[in-house]
């Protein structure tokens, strides 16, 4: 069951950058806490901001990495995007996977490329059933490139990403528990995160 956080560490998200690494951080540990999503979990994490560096290769969820992210630069999100792209592609080709690919997006800025090219790649793989893309924005996103990506966007008041990963890690928990093909019973949002119409 593969999940890929995708993260925006441009300039403009020094304001949250603190938090989401402490949130980050507490992920695996609540996870953690149910055998069989952990059992079947791996992870890998990206970060961008001028240019994109794999933080981590998918690994096995308890394994998962202390994460420190720096900002820095302007937001190019396509090469980042193609990269993990490649990774789900990659790993799909090495491996049979029961469950699609996860990428989870947050980011608290406005690109700086060109995504039209990336937003067709990640529209194709949605409608071919092989990818769930998630975009949450903070404040300082561009919601109308977001929606360019994907038809998930959420948007999150304020710095404080509890509720979203509570939600997250409740969906994991809940996909963890759904027959392979089967669309998983997602919990509801709730807090300072909502649905973005």
């Amino acid at each position: 069951m593969p999940l890929i956080f995708l993260l925006d560490t441009s300039a403009s998200t020094a304001s949250y950058i603190k938090e989401l690494n402490a949130c980050l951080n507490r992920f695996k540990a609540e996870i953690c806490q149910d055998g069989q999503t952990q059992g079947m979990l791996d992870v890998a994490l990206l970060q961008f901001g001028d240019s994109y560096d794999v933080l981590q290769d998918f690994a096995p969820v308890d394994s998962m990495k202390p994460v420190r992210l720096i900002t820095s630069g302007s937001a190019n999100y396509s090469a980042a995007i193609r990269e993990a792209l490649r990774m789900a592609e990659e790993r799909a080709g090495h491996q049979a996977l029961a469950y699609k690919h996860w990428v989870v997006m947050i980011s608290g800025s406005r690109p700086a490329d060109d995504i039209s090219a990336v937003s067709g790649m990640v529209q194709s793989l949605q409608q071919a059933e092989k990818l769930r893309f998630i975009a949450l924005g903070i404040q300082g996103c561009d919601t109308v490139a977001l929606k360019r990506l994907t038809d998930v966007v959420l948007r999150q008041d304020g710095d404080d990403f509890s509720a979203f990963f509570d939600w997250l890690v409740k969906s994991m928990w809940a996909t963890a528990r759904t027959m392979p093909g089967e669309k998983p019973h997602l919990p509801p949002l709730q807090g300072n995160v909502y649905r973005e119409k």
